[in-house]
């Protein structure tokens, strides 16, 4: 964006405040001594998904009884993406240590995966797909 002054266009970068304000969290992870047991065994020996370690390291650096580290910097700290950090913070209070372990299965797989599984089964007509 621009503007003019004594004839000649200045730019300018406008300031958005919303940017620096930290966002109040909806979701605030505390882990028990036993979750936080259990993670700590899962990342130290290692005989896992990379994606369930990461998501346990991920847990612990963020829960407030620990590190207690923002949502950016554990983002910056595991290489993902701040929207990541809040999901998982989400799943983890919403449905449990378990599921926010697993990767997150999207609803629209479910309901393709459940129509092939009756088809299979012979329970729902069969799709024509033409080529």
């Amino acid at each position: 964006m621009s503007l003019w002054k004594n004839g000649e266009a200045i730019r300018y970068q406008p300031l958005h405040w919303f940017e620096e304000l930290p966002m109040p969290k909806r979701y605030i992870v505390q882990l028990n001594q036993e979750e936080r047991k259990n993670l700590q065994d899962l990342v130290s020996t290692g005989r896992a998904a990379a994606y369930k370690i990461k998501h346990a390291n991920i847990l612990l650096n963020i829960d407030i009884n620990g590190q207690g580290w923002t949502d950016e910097e554990a983002a910056k700290a595991f290489s993902c993406h701040r929207n990541t950090i809040a999901n998982l913070r989400e799943r983890l209070v919403k449905v449990g240590l378990e599921s926010a372990l697993e990767r997150q299965i999207n609803s629209k797989f479910k309901i393709i995966n459940s129509k092939l599984k009756t088809i299979s089964r012979g329970l729902y007509p069969p799709l024509i797909v033409d080529h």
